[in-house]
């Protein structure tokens, strides 16, 4: 397991798309909300988020690659 800051709150309203594995294994992370300016996200990126209760995702993001969850 790699080590990850906790972050409380972040806001990424300028960011277009979330890259592959970025929230892997981030065991703390309990929900998400996907703002409208993004519209990729990459495969494996909440791979083992196991306190992920809830995951608010835009109708902009256009593409999901697989195993997101």
């Amino acid at each position: 397991m790699r080590d990850v800051l906790r972050v409380l709150e972040y806001d990424i309203h300028s960011v277009t798309r979330i890259g592959n594995t970025v929230f892997a294994d981030c065991k703390s992370l309990q929900s998400i909300i996907i703002p409208d300016s993004v519209q990729k996200v990459g495969y494996r990126t909440f791979k083992e988020c196991t306190s992920l209760k809830t995951a608010y995702i835009s109708s902009s993001v256009t593409e999901i690659r697989f195993g997101m969850f």
